[in-house]
């Protein structure tokens, strides 16, 4: 993808996306009602990231809520506000890391999230390219 244009870079990654969804389809239909398959988005940790984490770590454990998380098992709280030091929450990262002084240890962060400029260019970039997305959904 480095030696493409980011057009076709992102006319490759439709195709590739396409395939990697069908798959996502496929093993969700599969474990659908599995008590033992959390599924999640990451779009709920992207809104919730504390909830969201907070949800994983009871079926983890296999606490349905409200029923405490036990501190002798986990101190749940510690766990979050351990989370909080570091950049894993998406909205606190783009908060947070403008440049890469910002982001103590994580210097990379450019290479990891767009600037919300550059994540709207290749949006926009993106819906230009119908034809990918008529192949993407009846190829």
């Amino acid at each position: 993808l480095r030696n493409t244009s980011v057009s076709d870079g992102l006319g490759i990654e439709v195709v590739r996306s396409r395939w990697q969804i069908l798959s996502m389809l496929k093993n969700a239909r599969r474990f659908q009602g599995n008590p033992r398959v959390l599924q999640l988005s990451l779009d709920q940790f992207e809104y919730d990231f504390e909830g969201t984490l907070r949800c994983v770590v009871r079926f983890l454990l296999q606490l349905p809520p409200p029923a405490p998380v036990p501190e002798n098992v986990l101190d749940l709280e510690a766990l979050i506000a351990e989370s909080r030091r570091h950049p894993l929450d998406t909205k606190r990262v783009r908060k947070r890391c403008t440049s890469s002084e910002d982001c103590g240890n994580w210097t990379y962060v450019d290479e990891h999230i767009s600037n919300l400029s550059a994540k709207a260019e290749h949006w926009s970039l993106l819906r230009s390219r119908r034809h990918d997305w008529d192949r993407f959904l009846a190829p």
